[in-house]
């Protein structure tokens, strides 16, 4: 079948052998893109953007297409797709129609029988380099999305002028810094220190000590 009729037509039947090898790799790789698209755009604005939108739609064709041809295969109406809407239970068993179970044998009322012929070497390479390239972009947006925020480099300061005309800048000497207000002046002890009566504790009178008795030596004798 064409590549065209695979994608983007709703006639026709495909077995499993043709979904999982042609179609699958090719709407896989597809999806994933989609998927970087949009961490892309939520990295950058914070939301998913029109881009990532418009390839989601526009990726809605070709797996309708895809599946209904395996359902066409099953000799089911393409309308059975419609079976996804019914929550849970509508989508395994879309799944299990499309992926898993084998068209009827002989032609149906869709089609004659699709021919079953080996994959060729070139389809099966491709397949593989498909495949490899899915495993590359799954590791490569796990890594996006769980980098961390990228550490803002710090400023670096204005490259030194090569003209000999402009003088260098100063730098500035520790005498050239001015102590501050409320640091105290140095006491300079090398001169004489002057006592002003606040340094001195209160002194005590004569009048508040016991007074004491003098003799007369010249009494002793009488």
């Amino acid at each position: 079948m064409p590549v065209k009729a695979l994608f983007f037509s709703f006639t026709g039947r495909i077995n499993r052998a043709t979904y999982w090898t042609r179609a699958m790799p090719v709407l896989l790789a597809y999806g994933l893109l989609v998927n970087l698209v949009v961490l892309v755009e939520v990295d950058a604005i914070g939301s998913q953007g029109p881009v990532s939108t418009l390839l989601s739609l526009a990726g809605l064709w070709p797996n309708l297409a895809v599946a209904v041809k395996r359902l066409h295969d099953r000799d089911r109406s393409g309308w059975f797709v419609l079976i996804i809407l019914i929550p849970f239970i509508g989508a395994i068993w879309l799944i299990i129609e499309v992926w898993l179970l084998k068209g009827t044998e002989g032609p149906n009322r869709f089609d004659e029988a699709p021919t079953a012929t080996a994959a060729r070497p070139v389809t099966a390479a491709a397949s593989c380099v498909v495949l490899a390239a899915l495993i590359f972009a799954v590791g490569f947006a796990t890594w996006f999305e769980q980098r961390g925020p990228v550490p803002e480099r710090a400023a670096l300061p204005p490259p030194m002028s090569t003209d000999p005309s402009m003088p260098l800048p100063l730098e500035e000497s520790p005498a050239a810094v001015e102590p501050p207000a409320s640091a105290a002046a140095p006491v300079d002890q090398t001169g004489p220190v002057e006592i002003t009566p606040d340094m001195v504790g209160p002194v005590e009178s004569d009048e508040t000590l016991p007074a004491k008795v003098v003799e007369d030596p010249s009494s002793t004798g009488n």
